[in-house]
């Protein structure tokens, strides 16, 4: 009988320090915790467009011999041509601005963006060298940009 009352007090105060746990033994404890995992949603947008392109039959610019104090005038038509209805900004750059690239003005070319239509956007841009100095040689590139704003 000692046994049997010694065998109850030992269980009993084992379930009384026992802590209670949720789930299965031994395996995963299943608990609901929100600390341990955050979840945000993130909307996608985006719209498949026509690659926009420059089309030009002008490679090259010969502007010719050039008296100082006088100009050449040189026409530069282009269209541009992508998704109809889009809005396409322009940029037309000279690369060398500290030589004689810096004495080519050039006009023509929107400063705000322009809309396209089914067939595109005609341009006319105008390029102007005005040598400064005896035996200036220009030799240099322009480079037009479209980019779909």
């Amino acid at each position: 009988m000692k046994k049997l009352i010694c065998l109850g007090m030992i269980l009993a105060s084992t379930s009384l320090l026992a802590t209670p746990v949720s789930g299965t033994i031994g395996g995963n404890v299943n608990t609901e915790n929100t600390d341990m995992k955050s979840v945000k949603e993130i909307t996608l947008q985006g719209k498949a467009v026509k690659a926009v392109k420059i089309e030009t039959e002008t490679t090259e610019v010969q502007f010719g011999t050039v008296v100082i104090g006088k100009y050449s005038t040189a026409n530069v038509p282009f269209k541009v041509t992508g998704e109809p209805n889009s809005d396409v900004k322009l940029t037309a750059i000279i690369e060398d601005i500290n030589g004689a690239g810096a004495n080519v003005t050039i006009s023509g070319v929107p400063s705000d963006a322009i809309k396209l239509t089914e067939v595109g956007k005609d341009v006319d841009m105008v390029l102007v060298y005005t040598p400064k100095n005896t035996g200036e040689e220009l030799n240099t590139t322009l480079t037009l940009t479209a980019t779909y704003q």
